[in-house]
């Protein structure tokens, strides 16, 4: 995707959080694919992220 290739780092984690919120929360059942993309895409994005600033850490966003 476009913004893991960017250095907006937090901005992505916030987008690809919303995208992953939304489609599970929404039971988007046939959306579960993308949301597994989103994910393995969070997981990338934290390895270069020092600081979540006022975003919750990965930790804490993945047991919500």
């Amino acid at each position: 995707m476009y913004f893991d290739k960017s250095e907006l780092g937090l901005a992505a984690v916030l987008i690809h959080r919303v995208l992953l919120t939304d489609i599970l929360q929404a039971g988007r059942t046939r959306a579960y694919r993308h949301a597994a993309k989103y994910y393995r895409a969070l997981e990338r994005l934290d390895t270069n992220i020092s600081g979540y600033q006022s975003l919750i850490r990965k930790s804490v966003f993945n047991k919500e």
